[in-house]
């Protein structure tokens, strides 16, 4: 089986979200999402644009794999700025950014603030090191969950039914800088990975840290623990 690029999974979220809208009912303010080529330079990416029941776009977004380079945080700057771009442009007032694990709502125009710090929303919702482990099913549906959670979420919003939370500097802060360590966290757990399969030395090594410095045999299972 060929690895899972990100073109498929934002088809699969595409089509996760519609199932929702549908189940949800006409009084569901969201009727579907659709996947959208967009250029930014000589580039083009696809994004994921939100729908309501009157055919007006209410959100849009860049959703990336965790183990890939430009997926490693939700807040890599070029990343929150092509999103941005692609919101205004539409004039579409929030725009997210998403690398599967850590989920960021943006407002897309405030008066006096620096897109950096528009955020209004995040939370983390998964750890996964792995794209391919995003085709397991139970995985799926863990996604479904989330999804139907913030649509939920969103249409309260969206309906001015409620406001969003409000956030704390220093958590802003520790959110931003835990996302950041995630990407030299996940290259160090493949490294290690890949090197105790392949590298008899370097597994013997890892062998002796773990037991010198941890009192405990190593086990492959537990090899996240090192990083």
């Amino acid at each position: 089986m060929s690895p899972l690029n990100e073109v498929q999974f934002v088809g699969n979220v595409k089509s996760w979200i519609d199932e929702i809208c549908k189940a949800e009912g006409p009084d569901f303010p969201f009727a579907k999402a659709a996947m959208e080529d967009y250029p930014i330079g000589k580039r083009t990416r696809k994004d994921l644009v939100l729908f309501d029941r009157s055919g007006t776009k209410v959100l849009s977004g860049e959703v990336k794999l965790p183990d890939k380079p430009d997926g490693r945080t939700p807040y890599d700057s070029e990343l929150v700025e092509d999103a941005h771009i692609k919101a205004s442009t539409d004039g579409i007032d929030y725009f997210f950014t998403w690398n599967v694990n850590s989920f960021v709502l943006w407002q897309t125009y405030k008066a006096g603030t620096p897109l950096a710090e528009r955020r209004v929303f995040f939370e983390d919702w998964f750890e996964f090191s792995d794209s391919d482990h995003l085709r397991r099913p139970e995985v799926e549906e863990a996604i479904k969950r989330r999804l139907r959670e913030f649509l939920h979420f969103f249409a309260d919003i969206y309906a001015e039914k409620r406001e969003f939370p409000l956030l704390a500097l220093d958590k802003r802060f520790i959110h931003v800088l835990k996302r950041a360590l995630d990407g030299p966290q996940s290259h160090s757990r493949t490294v290690i990975t890949r090197r105790t399969v392949e590298d008899k030395r370097f597994l013997r090594q890892v062998e002796k840290w773990v037991k010198d410095n941890l009192g405990a045999a190593f086990r492959r299972e537990d090899q996240d623990q090192l990083v």
